[in-house]
């Protein structure tokens, strides 16, 4: 099973699973997804809406806004036992 997900899939689906809101906003230094709950941004880079990320980007998005047990939640890890 693929875990692909472009960035506007990933942040429909974090909405879905946990009810925190991600803002996809643009800040003088490009395009950031900001946790609404805890205010932690992650810049994007060169990355838009509708590009692919791949499942160890989508991980390190999520170490990136604090937000490690999200990777378990999203499939891209096995939890650990």
């Amino acid at each position: 099973m693929s875990h692909e997900r472009t960035v506007g899939d990933l942040i429909k689906e974090v909405e879905h699973l946990t009810g925190v809101k991600i803002k996809l906003v643009r800040l003088w230094g490009g395009w950031h997804l900001e946790d609404s709950e805890t205010g932690h941004q992650y810049a994007l880079g060169d990355w838009k809406k509708w590009d692919v990320l791949l499942p160890s980007e989508q991980a390190s998005l999520c170490r990136g806004l604090f937000r490690e047990d999200w990777i378990v939640l999203l499939g891209l890890a096995a939890p650990d036992d």
